[in-house]
């Protein structure tokens, strides 16, 4: 079975990783990238929603355990 990031002609999927702890992402990173999607990393929920326009991500990876605006608080603003 073709993986369908693989396929001619296909979107590459857009995944917006959002975690205060930076070895979360490279862990990701290790899984997804070679999966041919995109991503973009920021480390917090400000961020996110400061960016979040001009990303226009196709999935989130949201952590819930985050300080000053928890994963919930940043969910429910996006």
């Amino acid at each position: 079975m073709t993986h369908p990031q693989n396929q001619p002609n296909h979107k590459k999927l857009r995944i917006l990783i959002i975690d205060d702890e930076e070895s979360i992402f490279e862990v990701i990173e290790g899984l997804l990238l070679r999966e041919g999607y995109d991503l973009t990393y920021v480390s917090s929920g400000k961020e996110a929603l400061n960016q979040i326009e001009e990303i226009q991500p196709d999935v989130i990876l949201l952590d819930l355990m985050m300080p000053e605006m928890d994963g919930l608080e940043t969910c429910q603003q996006i």
